[in-house]
């Protein structure tokens, strides 16, 4: 949710327990609400991968975009984050690695997740309120796709990259272990104030 959302700083943000045996510089720079890259920093890393990270997030028909580069590391590189609720509100976040000194500096904004293909057999209530931090009951169903196998119940106030903020209650599908994300992991939108975020298995459509 160049948008929506709430607690983590990891996967993303990733502590780095391995120092490689070569010294590795990787670019790092950080531009909310672009695709573009901006005044990019080359900065000494500890490992042999430097990373990209790409975020697509529509709230209420309108679109944020962000992207990002930083060190790297083997968990990181190639993840996919998704939260799908068909309800005025979806989000979506990727990375992309490269190796050797300064491999991302080649990197540009692509599609995160790119086609998410077909419903993968599970589904979760889904609702959505933008003007209310106090919950949402679901009217329906949403039908999840590829990770995306949990059901995710999320409200707060959440600050979007042009500065706007809003009251949000959600509840849909997101990334198996989404919980672990959060909202926070997507760099272009954070939550204020978070009241809710929980994850529960989704179930069989």
């Amino acid at each position: 949710m160049t948008s929506s959302y709430s607690a983590i700083s990891l996967v993303f943000v990733t502590s780095f327990a391995i120092a490689s045996a070569e010294p590795n510089t990787c670019n790092r720079c950080w531009n909310i609400g672009s695709t573009e890259c901006c005044n990019a920093a080359v900065v000494p890393c500890p490992t042999d991968k430097c990373m990209a990270i790409y975020e697509y997030c529509v709230v209420d028909g309108e679109i944020y975009q962000t992207i990002s580069k930083r060190c790297g590391d083997e968990a990181s590189c190639g993840i996919c984050f998704s939260v799908t609720t068909e309800r005025g509100i979806t989000a979506r976040a990727a990375t992309e690695c490269g190796t050797g000194a300064n491999s991302n500096a080649d990197l540009t904004y692509k599609m995160p997740c790119g086609d998410l293909g077909p419903p993968n057999g599970l589904s979760c209530p889904a609702c959505y309120d933008n003007n209310s931090m106090d919950g949402c009951t679901p009217d329906g169903t949403v039908q999840c796709r590829a990770g995306e196998t949990e059901c995710v119940k999320f409200r707060g106030l959440v600050q979007f990259a042009d500065a706007s903020t809003k009251k949000i209650s959600l509840q849909g599908c997101i990334t198996g272990g989404g919980c672990n994300y959060g909202f926070a992991a997507l760099p272009g939108a954070r939550p204020l104030d978070q009241r809710e975020l929980s994850c529960s298995p989704a179930t069989a459509s």
